[in-house]
């Protein structure tokens, strides 16, 4: 069976305090990219830190929500590893489960 296409995901629309995140489809990446898996969420949230970053009430600071992450909002997932890139083979596997953090990564080269 192979990835599916689209995915329902909260999605940034707008700047400020008006911004919302309502639940659109989206499409699937179908292959990730270099340094990269692709998790199949099963679990995750929206939370404070979520609405922060939706509303850019840290952008004071210099905190803002990353391009990389194209509106979606939610972190702390967690969910089974569906596609990994060739560079990451020695280090994941499909089937594996995996855990999204958004305020750290992680080389898995080390013990953190």
């Amino acid at each position: 069976m192979g990835l599916p296409q689209h995915q329902r995901a909260s999605v940034k629309q707008g700047d400020g305090e008006t911004s919302t995140a309502p639940v659109k489809e989206i499409p699937v990446p179908q292959e990730p990219g270099p340094g990269e898996i692709l998790v199949k969420i099963n679990w995750t949230g929206l939370c404070a830190s979520d609405k922060s970053l939706i509303h850019d009430d840290w952008a004071p600071l210099g905190i803002k929500m990353m391009d990389v992450t194209h509106g979606i909002a939610g972190h702390e997932g967690a969910g089974i590893v569906v596609a990994v890139h060739p560079d990451v083979q020695h280090l994941w596997k499909e089937g594996d489960r995996a855990g999204v953090k958004w305020v750290t990564s992680v080389c898995r080269a080390c013990e953190f």
